[in-house]
């Protein structure tokens, strides 16, 4: 049952309600011990901002939650006394908040508290209202006395079953650029039976991009179709705190795609098509200026650490094969790559990624089997020795390896054998202990980037039915959505 659906069926709840408490236990009991038991029965009208909490002997103490209860144990045989210390201030305990119970050695003595709650709670509504630009992906928390409610709150209201009286009201989880006009924490009297409604104005302004190590470019449709009826994909940038959501550069093409941040942070190659420029690599400056096609082969390019490099996965105007190879970041040209792999016809090479240490190239291999069962390698490549091994791991399909910060790791997108989805992996450069990092039979995830500290990861998800950037920490977990749009995003590139 989901958080709302939960509220509401407590609202609803008239009548006796029965709660078992969990306990801590006593840690200085001897072996020849038993346990106490504690329930609440209310009779009445209990809402989700009721909070109860019992104690043993004065010492051991619990809180309590709606659904959950207390079992002290272990406990010593003999007298002792159990006292309901949290309640709400409108019931009142039946026969006392205290009680004496005896303990005998393997058995479990029961204490219950009857509560008899009045119904005079209220109802009180939240209401965003949001407006601006460059708004929240994630939305907003609305905090209620205390306790965080459903997250992912947008423009709209949200109403709760309250006990009257006093109540605290705050939303956050709001970016730098979506400021509450007022007090963002406010204190709301809730008459028994009525219903209040607090309005929180919230105006969003556009940021500007933060700068390194604090900036993604990703891809995406969202600005529709270009005059050949086809999606315009194009570059966009974004902070990693989801605000400055921006176009980079309006380059007259029709994709924008595989955006490879120079080592420096200061300017990107990417890969361009269509309406004159099929199959070009372009360079731009970090802020969308300086447009300039870069090199006239089809196919996705990668800066060397220190920027001396471009590593390559091409196919030329000549050549139906796709290739990996190295080239002088200062003299572009085919004349000037050194092929280290070539695919059959059929074969593909794609994204090429480097070793921190300049000393090896990741990438991904697409083999076309005559007989119709194509698979992928993802492939490591010794820039020294020019020796390529495919890793041995137990998928069938693999995308977009990106190498550690600190070498010791590759992320890349993953499926197996039959799967109808993608999810997330990291593994050693020899190939050894393949971890998941996400699964999720229901969606994709993506086109992985690390972060230039490699303490996060970015990537694409469908998971909110298309594709949005989304941030998660190395180990796969806190995942954040970074964009929010009808579009689909994906590709993220780390400013470094």
């Amino acid at each position: 049952m989901g958080p709302m659906r939960r509220r509401i069926a407590i609202a609803a709840m008239i009548g006796t309600t029965m709660m078992t408490l969990v306990g801590c236990a006593e840690s200085n009991a001897p072996a020849e011990a038993g346990a106490v038991h504690v329930q609440v029965a209310a009779n009445g009208r209990l809402v989700e901002s009721d909070r109860f909490r019992a104690r043993l002997d004065g010492r051991s103490d619990v809180a309590i939650s709606e659904t959950e209860g207390a079992l002290f144990s272990p406990v010593a045989s003999g007298e002792h006394v159990v006292t309901l210390d949290e309640y709400p201030s409108r019931c009142r305990v039946e026969q006392g908040a205290a009680r004496t119970v005896a303990v005998t050695a393997g058995d479990t003595a029961a204490v219950r508290f009857d509560l008899a709650c009045p119904d005079d709670s209220g109802v009180l509504v939240i209401r965003l209202v949001v407006s601006g630009e460059d708004q929240d992906p994630n939305g907003y928390t609305v905090v209620l006395d205390g306790q965080p409610q459903d997250s992912d709150h947008f423009a709209g209201s949200f109403a709760f079953q309250v006990a009257a009286g006093s109540h605290s009201v705050e939303v956050t989880d709001r970016t730098v650029s979506c400021p509450v006009n007022g007090e963002a924490a406010r204190t709301v009297p809730v008459p028994p039976g009525g219903t209040v409604t607090v309005d929180f104005e919230i105006t969003c302004t556009l940021s500007p991009p933060a700068g390194r190590g604090q900036e993604i470019v990703f891809e995406t449709n969202r600005a529709g179709l270009n005059s050949q009826g086809s999606d315009l994909i194009q570059l966009y940038s974004v902070n990693v705190d989801g605000t400055g959501v921006r176009l980079l550069s309006a380059v007259p093409v029709g994709t924008q795609t595989f955006a490879s941040w120079s080592p420096d942070g200061s300017r990107l190659l990417f890969s361009a098509g269509s309406l004159g420029f099929e199959g070009l690599i372009f360079i731009m400056n970090a802020d969308g200026s300086g447009v300039a096609p870069y090199l006239d082969v089809d196919g996705q390019a990668a800066w060397s650490p220190d920027m001396s490099q471009v590593a390559l996965s091409y196919r030329d105007a000549f050549s139906v094969e796709e290739s990996i190879g190295t080239m002088p970041f200062d003299n572009p040209g085919p004349g000037s790559i050194q092929v280290f792999a070539t695919g059959d016809e059929e074969d593909g090479m794609s994204r090429p990624t480097w070793s921190p240490d300049g000393r090896r190239l990741a990438y991904v291999h697409n083999v076309f089997a005559p007989e119709g069962e194509s698979f992928d390698q993802l492939e490591v490549l010794d820039l020294s020795t020019g020796d390529h091994h495919p890793l041995d791991l137990p998928l069938r399909f693999y995308q977009d390896p990106k190498w550690s910060p600190d070498g010791e790791r590759l992320v890349f997108a993953g499926a197996p054998d039959g799967a109808e989805t993608w999810d997330l992996y990291l593994v050693h450069p020899d190939g050894t202990d393949p971890t998941p990092l996400t699964d999720t039979p229901a969606y994709d995830e993506i086109t992985p980037a690390w972060s230039p500290d490699g303490t996060r990861i970015a990537f694409a998800t469908n998971q909110d039915g298309n594709y949005e950037i989304y941030l998660m920490d190395a180990d796969g977990t806190h995942p954040i959505r970074l964009t929010n749009d009808p579009g689909f995003d994906w590709g993220p590139a780390w400013r470094p």
